[in-house]
C-alpha cells in the first residue's frame, strides 16, 4: 500500500493565494471549503473581496474559520478585529452576505443557476434542475432573496438593513421592510 497524498484542488489553490485569511500553512484546514465544486466561483470572489477589505484596513485582521454548506446554503464563518476600522467591518460583511446570498440562487454541483430542494430523506440543498434530488422548497415571492441584517443596539435587537439580492448583477438593493412584512 502506498502513501498518496490527494492532488491540491481549487479550494489548496485558493488557500495558498490567501495565507493569512486561512491562519497560515500549519492551520489550513480549519478554514478550507467544505462545499460542492459549483460554488468555486462565488467562494473565489468572496475570498478576494475579504482579501481587498483587508489591504485597505492594516490595522484590522480577519481570519475564516469554517466555510460550509448548511440549510442548503452557504455559511461563511470567520473572526476578526475592526474596532479601528468600521469601514473594513462593512466590506467584509458585504463580501460574505454576497457569498452567503448568491449560494442559496447557484447549483452547489455545477454553479448554474438553482433554488433549495427538500430532498426524500429532509436535507436541504441548492441545485439546478439537472442535480436536484427531491421537491422544490415553496417560498414566497415577496421573500427571494431578501437578506436581513439585525444587531444589538444598545441591548435591543434593532434591524441594520433588510436587502433583496439581484443575482445578474451580484448586489443587493435596499428594500422597504414593511412592503415585505416585517417590523422594525
Amino acid at each position: 500500500m502506498t502513501d498518496r497524498k490527494a492532488a491540491p484542488d481549487w479550494r489548496d489553490h485558493m488557500i495558498s493565494r490567501h495565507p493569512t485569511l486561512f491562519g497560515g500553512p500549519s492551520d489550513y484546514r480549519s478554514g478550507r471549503p467544505e462545499t460542492g465544486d459549483g460554488w468555486r466561483d462565488l467562494l473565489e470572489t468572496a475570498v478576494e473581496r475579504l482579501a481587498y477589505a483587508m489591504q485597505a484596513a492594516p490595522n484590522a485582521t480577519l481570519r475564516i474559520d469554517q466555510v460550509k454548506t448548511k440549510f442548503g446554503t452557504l455559511r461563511f464563518y470567520a473572526s476578526g478585529t475592526f474596532a479601528a476600522d468600521p469601514d473594513a467591518r462593512c466590506a467584509v460583511e458585504l463580501a460574505i452576505d454576497l457569498a452567503e446570498a448568491r449560494s442559496a440562487t447557484t447549483c452547489e454541483s455545477c454553479g448554474d443557476e438553482g433554488r433549495l430542494y427538500e430532498s426524500i430523506g429532509g436535507w436541504l440543498a441548492t441545485a439546478c434542475p439537472l442535480h436536484a434530488d427531491g421537491t422544490a422548497v415553496p417560498l414566497r415571492p415577496e421573500r427571494a432573496g431578501l437578506v436581513i441584517r439585525r444587531r444589538y443596539i444598545d441591548n435591543k435587537l434593532e434591524l441594520v438593513s433588510c436587502r433583496r439580492y439581484v443575482r445578474s448583477t451580484d448586489s443587493f438593493v435596499d428594500v422597504d421592510p414593511a412592503e415585505v412584512g416585517i417590523e422594525e
